[in-house]
Order: structure tokens, then sequence, then C-alpha cells
């Protein structure tokens, strides 16, 4: 599985063949179709991660931005879990399955803290950490942008807490659910 997700990872899920993960795992192509039937099945099965953050109910309500942001950061940057996100990142654009997963990667890890925090429009401060969270590591890692590839993993969750800490507790006062503006 570790070579399946480092190939889609490099490649993404259009360019990715079963002959060339078959290959990086020393394996006959004809094995990943006999046991997950094909790229499809292979791919459903190598992202099939959890990334479900540590309770946060616990914490102090000023804490909550903080801790959020350095676990998916750590998390984000660590074996499985960064293949994960970087097949998911490069597949996501040109493969409708691979962005759904993706959506539900990003709430799953999200949600727990919202539940217990935001006091009000769950979903719209959902998108926003997502956001946040996935710009960062997507900038990082996959566009390697000067200046955030570079830095320090504990330093980024240091500037994304104050935004995260916004989104999760703050008022969002302008624009309804769904509005334009």
């Amino acid at each position: 599985m570790k070579a399946a997700r480092q190939h889609f990872a490099a490649h993404g899920f259009v360019r990715a063949t079963v002959r060339g993960i078959a290959a990086d795992a020393a394996l006959d192509p004809s094995l990943i179709n006999r046991y997950f039937g094909g790229k499809e099945e292979l791919f459903a099965a190598a992202v099939a991660i959890d990334l479900t953050l540590p309770d946060l109910a616990g914490l102090a309500r000023h804490d909550a931005g903080r801790v959020m942001a350095r676990e998916f950061i750590e998390r984000s940057e660590s074996g499985v879990v960064h293949d994960v996100l970087r097949a998911l990142l490069r597949s996501a654009a040109s493969h409708a399955p691979a962005a759904e997963r993706l959506e539900e990667f990003l709430l799953a890890a999200v949600r727990p803290g919202v539940d217990a925090f935001a006091p009000d429009r769950r979903e719209v401060r959902a998108a926003l950490i997502a956001s946040q969270l996935l710009g960062a590591v997507s900038c990082r890692h996959t566009l390697a942008l000067p200046g955030l590839a570079q830095l320090d993993s504990d330093a980024l969750a240091d500037h994304l807490a104050g935004g995260i800490q916004h989104c999760l507790t703050s008022p969002l006062e302008r624009g309804g659910e769904g509005a334009g503006a």
C-alpha cells in the first residue's frame, strides 16, 4: 500500500498507472488487479485513512485554534497522512472521487473542534478552517512555495492558529449561509 500511496502522491490519479505502481512495489501488475480490481479500487484503499484529530472538548476555548493547527500540521507531515494528502491534492482537480475523499478527510479532521467550540454556523466555520489548513499544506508540499516550504512546522502551526481560532470562536457577522458576499 505504501508504494501505491507514494505513486499516487507523485503522479496523481490520472497519471498513475497500475504498471507503475506494481513496478514501484516490485509486484506483478496482475496481483493489483486480482486483489483490488483495478486502479480506482486501489486508489480508494490507498487513501482510506482516518485523520480525526484528538478530542478538543477538554481544552480551554482560547487554545483550540492553536491545538487544531498543530495537530493537523504535525499529522500532515508524517508518513501515511503526508502521502495520502499529497495523493488527494494531486488527484482532486481531475478525479471526482478524490475530491470527495479530500472533502471528507478535511471535514472529519475539523468537525470535532468546530462541534466543541463553534457557537453557530458550524458548516461555514468548518469550511473556513479546512480551507486554511488545506491551503497551507498544499502550498507547502505540492507547490513548495518558497518561505512556506522552509518554515518550521511549529512556526507554521503558530501562524495558522490565529485564523483558525477566529473562525472557530469569533462572531461571523457578515453574510448568511450560502450568501455570495
